[in-house]
């Protein structure tokens, strides 16, 4: 579930926002002070007022029109009905043109894998309706719009009745026992301490999280551990977390130390730093759901700038099946979340507008750094900085250290080379190599204590390899020619390819596929094929990232294109889960850059 695409009307300083487009993975609103930011991600607060747009030529209020968010919402049949029996309700669908239409509606339900767009809209006095009479356009009836009841016969959903009113599919935003939608304000928020109650899921705004983490923490365990080892690497002053009565109250209790076995030994969760209690909300917003969209008010007023990465590290590697909504000025988020485009707030005496700009173009960075006012030099905020090939590794490297070392050591961070210079890897030559170590090493090093580079081998020997990492000691190669030389595990291919197409594509389909395709000379390995995919100087030498993108497109006719920062990683995480051995070169691998990242940094 993630929203496509939203809009405001007459809210605070947006009169006509028009269509601002979102991605199901991280948006990043950004904006110097004032612009807007915090009125437009309020918008998806629970409480939404009603905040009319004025300006000078018109402000009295009885000529303000009404606040109102509009967005678009894809979500799959499974996960609507999921949601609709989670609240003990039965979702109902809009007649649109009766000629056919219980027919039309009995074959939408036959597909719970099937994507469905809602329109919806927002406003103070009707809470979460269908947009125009409808949620769901394809079946809309402006004249007299209906719906049709469905019931489970067993074998699936199935039209049973027509009722003279709107379709309820807009309910699932206004349910309690499940959120889909976390706001967390950039305030203190006020969660440390609450009246007993049963309670499994959190609410909205985090009001509940003591009684949450109670019940993760007696009933949930392994949840409950993994956000406290989260929340534990993310803000290094704190060892462990627990949740405990008080008199009819439950606690959240802060342990800075590892001797938890006196309660003089810690303290209370309202007493800790400001930006404590979002934390814990949004790790553990993310931990604990099946797909939701996270809204998060300016992270860098909250959380110092190495914690805020870590952060988004985490959300990127372990959680990214979630959307994010972020708004900042800071060069530190955008910087860690890497996003294809940001959205640039920017307000003009009265009004407010948002502009798309890529990150990717040289103009679109001077125009965002200009705007909010920070240099390359903001990015730097951890002691210790490992420079990797992009932003594949930039999440991978830190998750494999979490998966199989418990968390990434104190102090180190973890950046793209490509940010500081740029080069084309399939090109490059040993004396590129030199340049981008010799540049960066000689601009960063007198800032940071420690430093190393982690490059892709591609087409290097042996003897180059060995010859570069001598005479640039901070320097070291990946043992395969990429990253995604790991990953050529068929059951992985079709595990991520599956769920980017959205159908079905077998195991036996990707090894099929690597196996008729593993000697073309293309793939830069032909000399030590062998017939076997598993055959080590062939992993070591196949240009796995061009052999994937050919296997995403030939196996789904050209519907699926391999993106590398999706794709690679969700290949990662299930090759972790199920055949973790093969992976003990490239966590070797990883371990050996923070070694070298913890010594000094003369290069």
């Amino acid at each position: 579930m993630w929203i496509k695409r939203f809009s405001l009307k007459s809210y605070y300083s947006f009169d006509d926002s028009g269509w601002i487009e979102l991605s199901p993975g991280f948006n990043v609103f950004v904006g110097a002070n004032n612009s807007g930011k915090t009125s437009l991600l309020k918008a998806f607060s629970p409480n939404f007022t009603n905040s009319p747009h004025r300006n000078k030529d018109r402000n009295r209020p009885n000529e303000l029109p009404a606040s109102q968010l509009d967005f678009d919402v894809e979500i799959t049949l499974a996960e609507l009905f999921r949601r609709h029996m989670l609240a003990g309700s039965r979702p109902t669908f809009p007649e649109g043109n009766p000629e056919a239409a219980a027919e039309r509606v009995n074959l939408l339900l036959r597909d719970p894998k099937l994507s469905l767009t809602l329109e919806i809209s927002r406003t103070t006095s009707q809470g979460y309706y269908p947009r125009n009479g409808s949620s769901l356009s394809d079946f809309r009836n402006p004249s007299n719009q209906r719906c049709f009841n469905v019931q489970d016969s067993g074998e699936g959903w199935s039209v049973t009745s027509i009722t003279v009113q709107q379709d309820n599919l807009a309910g699932i935003f206004s349910f309690n026992e499940e959120a889909s939608i976390f706001y967390l304000e950039p305030q203190r928020l006020h969660v440390g301490s609450v009246q007993f109650g049963d309670e499994k899921t959190l609410t909205s705004n985090a009001s509940n999280l003591p009684n949450v983490l109670l019940h993760l923490q007696t009933a949930r365990p392994a949840i409950f551990n993994k956000i406290v080892s989260h929340v534990s690497e993310i803000s290094q002053s704190i060892k462990s977390i627990s949740a405990t009565p008080n008199g009819n109250n439950i606690e959240i209790i802060i342990w800075p130390t590892d001797d938890n076995s006196r309660s003089e030994n810690s303290f209370k969760l309202n007493e800790s730093g400001t930006g404590i209690g979002q934390l814990i909300s949004i790790i553990t917003a993310a931990a604990t759901n099946n797909q939701c969209i996270i809204v998060i008010d300016e992270v860098s007023t909250f959380l110092h700038p190495s914690a805020t990465k870590r952060l988004i590290s985490i959300l990127k590697s372990e959680y990214s099946h979630h959307q994010y909504i972020i708004s900042t000025h800071s060069s530190e988020v955008i910087n860690s979340i890497g996003a294809d485009s940001v959205l640039m707030i920017k307000k003009e005496e009265y009004l407010s507008s948002v502009q798309k700009v890529s990150a990717r173009d040289v103009s679109g960075i001077r125009l965002v750094a200009s705007e909010l006012g920070f240099s390359m030099m903001d990015v730097f905020s951890h002691e210790r900085m490992i420079w990797v090939e992009g932003e594949t590794e930039l999440v991978a490297f830190p998750y494999l250290l979490r998966k199989f070392r418990n968390s990434v050591p104190e102090g180190i961070g973890f950046s793209t080379v490509s940010s500081a210079s740029d080069f084309d890897a399939s090109n490059r030559s040993s004396r590129s190599i030199t340049e981008i170590y010799q540049h960066v090493a000689g601009s960063v090093a007198p800032l940071i204590k420690g430093l190393a580079f982690g490059l892709d081998r591609e087409g290097n020997s042996d003897d180059a390899v060995q010859k570069a990492e001598r005479s640039k000691r901070k320097l070291k190669f990946l043992p395969r020619r990429c990253l995604e030389c790991y990953l050529l595990v068929p059951e992985a291919i079709s595990y991520a390819l599956s769920k980017a197409d959205g159908t079905q594509i077998s195991a036996d389909e990707a090894r099929a596929f690597l196996e008729a395709n593993g000697n073309d000379a293309k793939y830069k390995a032909r000399a030590v094929w062998n017939g076997s995919i598993v055959n080590p100087a062939w992993l070591k030498k196949v240009d796995a990232a061009k052999l994937l993108a050919d296997c995403f497109t030939g196996l789904t006719d050209k519907r699926t294109e391999f993106r590398k920062t999706r794709d690679s990683i969700e290949m990662l995480k299930f090759v972790s889960e199920h055949e973790a051995d093969s992976l003990a070169d490239l966590v070797g691998y990883v371990e050996l850059l923070v070694e070298v990242a913890q010594r000094d940094t003369k290069a």
